[in-house]
């Protein structure tokens, strides 16, 4: 049994963990019963957890709202709320934002641990109240994923040969095709219960519709002045202009080398 598959599987785990979770996984063999990725899994888990010293067991749990923590989960337990914000795909944590949504008074000793454990890999953490992560997040996430997935529907809808249309791209067109793609080439389920379990993004996919519906109206309607006015607004609001065009830039620049050496 190779362990190169398991690695491949399991990116941004310390490869420590992965060796002695395929060292048991050799000794003890896989439990009758048992989907082995997912038997692996919790053997990488249990390694994990000891990374910390501990007196009673961490439960791990995917759901998405503190409040049925909180209200669930017993008294004495600590709950501390975590969102990476990043995918499977990332190979490391450095650079990577994870969010910690800290419940009054329910994660006395685990968060300072949490995040000087999340320090030391050199990721940047963000430490906000769940109320403010779901207001960020129907933009960050909600927001940004509405728009690729509409786009894409968009595209389809309109039946254009997309391999074709890229031979008349523009860097920005195959960016912004290439980000599209990552989106919906993921799991389709998971990006419906982002847009569906957080009340903000609801409002926020209210506006865009409501603002592109405003934005079209001008356009069919003549009004030049008005619609290079909103354009102008936003450019304003958005900020950090020469960032974001150096950042556009390099992007591009890495794009056009790749495309050379292809």
């Amino acid at each position: 049994m190779d362990n190169k598959i398991f690695k491949q599987l399991f990116p941004g785990v310390d490869e420590k963990y992965l060796e002695r979770a395929f060292e048991k996984l050799k000794k003890d063999g896989c439990p009758e019963g048992e989907d082995l990725l997912v038997w692996f899994g919790k053997l990488v888990e249990a390694e994990m957890r000891k990374l910390v010293e501990e007196k009673a067991p961490i439960q791990l749990l995917r759901i998405t709202k503190a409040e049925a923590l909180e209200k669930y989960a017993p008294k004495n337990a600590e709950i501390l709320p975590c969102h990476p914000m990043f995918g499977p795909r990332v190979p490391t944590l450095q650079r990577q934002i994870i969010i910690l949504t800290p419940i009054e008074n329910r994660s006395p000793k685990w968060l300072p641990r949490v995040k000087d454990y999340l320090d030391k890999t050199d990721c940047e953490v963000v430490i906000t109240t769940p109320n403010e992560h779901d207001k960020y997040m129907s933009i960050v996430q909600g927001l940004t994923h509405f728009s690729y997935i509409s786009l894409a529907s968009t595209i389809r809808k309109l039946n254009i040969n997309v391999k074709e249309s890229r031979n008349f791209s523009s860097p920005v067109y195959t960016i912004m095709l290439d980000m599209v793609s990552r989106v919906v080439y993921q799991n389709p389920y998971l990006y419906y219960s982002i847009q569906k379990n957080n009340l903000e993004t609801s409002n926020a996919r209210e506006a865009l519709i409501k603002e592109s519906i405003y934005l079209s109206n001008l356009i069919e309607e003549g009004k030049e002045d008005d619609f290079v006015k909103s354009v102008v607004e936003s450019a304003k609001h958005l900020d950090g202009h020469e960032d974001a065009l150096a950042r556009s830039d390099q992007a591009i620049s890495m794009l056009t080398q790749k495309s050379n050496v292809l």
